[in-house]
């Protein structure tokens, strides 16, 4: 999943929903959108502000290793990769459920 995990290193979205948590959008996640159908952007956006920032453990499963440091939530077909922190949500990556998971 590589770097990119620090607040000072990403986009930083305020939620509209009273979300408890900071979501940061890291690098990597951003440039991860290009691969996912323009249709699918509103709802993973809707979903990362919706629930994610609202409660991360809920809306997301933990992963195992090598990937343990991380969550998955779905949007459709598509994964959403988060990194959970000391109330600070990490997105790291989305991409199609069948290549989210693999190495880059």
């Amino acid at each position: 999943m590589g770097g990119g995990g620090h607040a000072g290193r990403g986009l930083l979205m305020g939620g509209a929903y009273g979300s408890a948590w900071r979501v940061v959008w890291t690098r990597e996640a951003m440039r991860s959108l290009s691969g996912v159908p323009a249709r699918i952007v509103p709802a993973v956006f809707s979903f990362v502000d919706e629930r994610l920032g609202v409660d991360p453990v809920r809306c997301t499963h933990a992963l195992h290793d090598p990937l343990a440091a991380y969550r998955s939530g779905s949007v459709g077909s598509y994964r959403v990769l988060a990194r959970v922190d000391d109330g600070v949500v990490y997105v790291m990556r989305v991409a199609y459920h069948a290549d989210v998971y693999r190495p880059r």
